[in-house]
């Protein structure tokens, strides 16, 4: 993943940019490669990672016990590993940051229940790499969620159709970006659906769910029929 990161990269060495990482790509020797092309990395990382402090992996059973908000963070060079304890403790790892928060500026809104129930707004201290991290990285979160929304995801005997059907997934959901974009683009467009008032009938931005059963039957329109073969 070292490499792959690296090549993505390759036309961003030495401008002093910030990546975000998921844990799949994240790894103490990815961060200092690029450290050493002068681009920053941060990221959630898995706790068996090599090279991350004992001291501070031991500390994620216990984390499930303490108020939330707690924070750790272990220091080498340039390398900040931060254990972090929202509704469960995350592990991030970061190059641009120090191991110490800001009291005044360095917290985040949670959603926790009160005594009664009730979810209600709460400050929630929070390490600046956490809050980087978080305020970056939801592209990709929302990214899969638009994906699970409305997958066509089944399941499959055979690996290469789950991967099949993942592509189908973020084809669709890159389809419905892509015509968003360019349908803002093209004109001011209203978020209703009719102008009845006006007496007539406005085009408007098919929401997620139009769009794609839009491009599913334009997809199959004249390559489809009924079979009446039983399944």
């Amino acid at each position: 993943m070292t490499d792959i990161t690296t090549k993505v990269l390759r036309h961003h060495r030495h401008r002093h940019h910030h990546v975000f990482t998921d844990r799949l790509y994240t790894s103490i020797p990815q961060a200092r490669a690029l450290l050493a092309r002068q681009v920053y990395l941060s990221g959630v990382i898995k706790s068996n990672s090599r090279g991350l402090p004992k001291d501070l992996t031991g500390k994620l059973a216990q984390m499930r016990r303490i108020k939330r908000g707690t924070f750790h963070a272990r220091q080498n060079s340039q390398l900040v590993a931060t254990a972090w304890k929202d509704s469960k403790a995350m592990l991030v790892l970061s190059s641009a940051h120090q191991g110490w928060r800001d009291p005044d500026t360095h917290n985040v809104q949670r959603k926790v229940p009160d005594d009664s129930g009730r979810r209600k707004s709460k400050v929630i201290p929070a390490p600046p790499q956490v809050i980087d991290y978080i305020n970056n990285m939801g592209g990709v979160d929302r990214g899969d969620q638009l994906r699970a929304n409305y997958t066509c995801s089944r399941k499959a005997q055979y690996w290469w159709k789950k991967i099949l059907y993942f592509l189908i997934d973020i084809s669709r959901v890159n389809a419905n970006i892509c015509y968003a974009k360019h349908r803002h683009q093209a004109q001011d467009l209203p978020s209703s659906s009719t102008d009845e008032d006006a007496g007539h009938t406005t085009t408007k931005l098919l929401s997620h769910a139009n769009f794609i059963l839009e491009l599913d039957t334009e997809l199959v329109n004249g390559y489809a029929g009924g079979s009446t073969n039983p399944q």
